[in-house]
């Protein structure tokens, strides 16, 4: 699991992340606190790419496939970033169309008719293997000579033949792989309890006429941040969130040294805070 977090203003685009990793083992799932999900794309980039869900696709990683985009970005720059979008998915679909466990659930999908949305036992395990196989991206940053700060999400899903692709809301923090801790602090509830709520019947509004009530009364700020206030919204969000965590109940599903990155119209892409090489032997090194 993951916190990712990005915050676009008209000044610079703000990317953050968590560092912890997963893998199953024979009867659980094993932890690392010291992956990377934030990356320049390339190296005196504008670009950069920030990931959530599925850490690597068989036996390819990230790391590679985000190079192979700079050394493509590099030899033919890219009009728009709308451009640097559709050649990720390029370089990617392929790669994630192939990976067998999303071959296997696209197959048990087809059989079960295509029912992830259902409400039964079976579905509820189908909706959790999509889920646990969906990944997301955010590309994002400036084209020369416009120096216009922009992103796009990019969201692959066994449902979905077709990843989606959107527009990140303009000062705004948007938040993906662990978004719950940050959304209660904000709007007092997060999504599964707004879930819970609809279908309990014992609200007697519309969906919307929730949604508005909420928003009324979130803690969403209202301003356009300045950039170094942008950077505190986006590492307090991971930060609180993987506090949260920490001391829940739950698993340790966020943790590590928080990356954070900022791409502003006047610069190229740069690292605020970035773990060196040796941060995994410098933890708990008391000597």
């Amino acid at each position: 699991m993951t916190i990712a977090g990005l915050y676009v203003t008209q000044e610079g685009i703000v990317l953050g992340a968590d560092s912890t990793s997963s893998f199953l083992g024979d009867e659980h799932l094993h932890y690392f606190n010291f992956a990377q999900k934030l990356f320049e794309i390339g190296e005196g980039s504008t670009f950069g790419l920030l990931t959530w869900g599925v850490g690597h696709i068989g036996d390819v990683s990230y790391r590679r496939l985000v190079a192979l985009l700079g050394d493509d970005l590099a030899r033919d720059p890219p009009p728009s970033i709308d451009d640097v979008a559709t050649r990720w998915v390029r370089l990617f679909q392929p790669l994630y169309d192939a990976h067998q466990p999303v071959v296997d659930l696209r197959k048990a999908l087809s059989k079960a008719g295509r029912r992830a949305g259902g409400k039964g036992k079976d579905d509820a395990k189908l909706r959790d293997r999509v889920d646990a196989n969906a990944v997301g991206f955010c590309v994002a940053g400036h084209c020369m000579p416009e120096r216009v700060p922009d992103a796009r999400i990019i969201t692959f899903k066994a449902t979905e033949l077709v990843p989606s692709v959107t527009k990140p809301v303009l000062n705004e923090l948007q938040l993906w792989g662990m978004p719950n801790v940050m959304n209660r602090l904000r709007y007092g509830v997060d999504q599964p309890f707004i879930d819970a709520l609809l279908a309990s019947g014992k609200w007697s509004g519309t969906p919307e006429d929730l949604a508005d009530l909420l928003a009324a009364h979130g803690l969403q700020p209202r301003a356009r941040l300045p950039m170094r206030d942008a950077i505190d919204y986006v590492h307090s969000a991971i930060y609180c969130t993987i506090k949260a965590m920490k001391f829940s109940t739950g698993a340790q599903v966020c943790g590590g040294p928080i990356e954070i990155a900022v791409i502003t119209s006047d610069r190229r892409f740069r690292w605020v805070r970035h773990k060196p090489w040796d941060a995994a032997i410098e933890d708990g090194d008391f000597s």
